[in-house]
């Protein structure tokens, strides 16, 4: 039963978190998988959730154009990026959130930073995106 708990659980997490970030790209084009985004992690408590929470309220302002969303995603992240400043993925989705949006929200202040822990440590798919955006 362990071995099969152990097989299982890490596949689990691997699909839940595939799909995390699927949602997470697709809710920068489509408001619809923006809320879903919101709804999947909204009673969900991993890092890598409450950041994809922060970043879903982020994009929802995006579509909506009310700032107390950015503002409100904006603290999430932040805060669970302050908790767990060695999660590459964490880094990841503020780099992704920094290089998107707009100079007047004036929220790039990290950009280079968790650009260089993403090329030391980030998967093949993140520095190939970084590489796209120089």
């Amino acid at each position: 039963m362990k071995i099969l708990l152990m097989v299982i659980f890490p596949t689990i997490l691997y699909t839940q978190n595939h799909k995390l970030s699927d949602l997470f790209e697709r809710s920068t084009t489509n408001i619809a998988s923006c809320d879903s985004l919101i709804q999947f992690c909204l009673n969900e408590k991993t890092p890598q959730q409450i950041a994809y929470l922060g970043a879903g309220f982020m994009l929802k302002s995006r579509h909506s154009r009310k700032l107390k969303h950015f503002k409100e995603g904006k603290r999430i992240l932040e805060e669970i990026i302050k908790k767990y400043p060695s999660f590459v993925e964490l880094r990841w989705i503020r780099y992704c959130i920094q290089m998107n949006s707009p100079k007047i929200l004036n929220y790039k202040q990290n950009i280079e930073n968790d650009k260089s822990i993403i090329e030391t440590s980030g998967s093949k798919y993140q520095k190939k995106i970084i590489e796209l955006y120089e």
